[in-house]
Parts: structure tokens; sequence; C-alpha cells
């Protein structure tokens, strides 16, 4: 998928997430200083359905892992001393 890369891929509902790793674009446009870049998007969490119009993507917060639970999805970071769990909502009307 050009520069990026899949980080990690679940089952969700009657499709799959995936983390699509964007590290290589942030590089590249640190290399580049190209202004419509911001260099520090996030990593992607993408939705594939069972269909082109059943799709969806959403901000997935870098370094994060994914972590599904029947129909709720987090992003878990952890550091030294805390585990960081964050629910991330689906486009709307998408679940």
């Amino acid at each position: 998928m050009g520069g990026a890369t899949f980080i990690n891929v679940a089952a969700y509902g009657r499709g799959f997430l995936v983390v699509v790793d964007m590290t290589e674009y942030r590089e590249k446009a640190k290399e580049f200083k190209d202004p419509r870049i911001k260099g520090t998007d996030p990593d992607r969490l993408e939705y594939w359905g069972q269909t082109e119009d059943d799709e969806w993507t959403a901000d997935f917060p870098i370094g994060a892992q994914l972590l599904v639970n029947g129909k709720h999805i987090y992003a878990v970071r952890r550091t030294r001393d805390l585990v960081h769990l964050r629910e991330l909502q689906p486009a709307s009307g998408q679940r």
C-alpha cells in the first residue's frame, strides 16, 4: 500500500480492521518539508467490510496496539507506569 505497512489486522463485524503504519509518510514529510503534509499525522485504522460501501477510516494513535472487544474498538498504549486505553468510534452509522 504505497509506503505504508499493515501492523495489525483483526476481525470486526463482517469485515476486518487494519492498522496502517504511516511512518514512511511522516518521514518523507520531514525530509522534503512539504507544507501540505504535517509530518505528525497519526497512523490509520481502516475497516474493510464486505462491499466498498462498507468501509471507513479513523486516526489511530502512533505506537498503540489494537484491541477489539465485541463492538468496541480500543487503542492501547503502554508507558512505563500506565496503560492508556482510548475507545475509537467508527464513522457515524458504521458498526
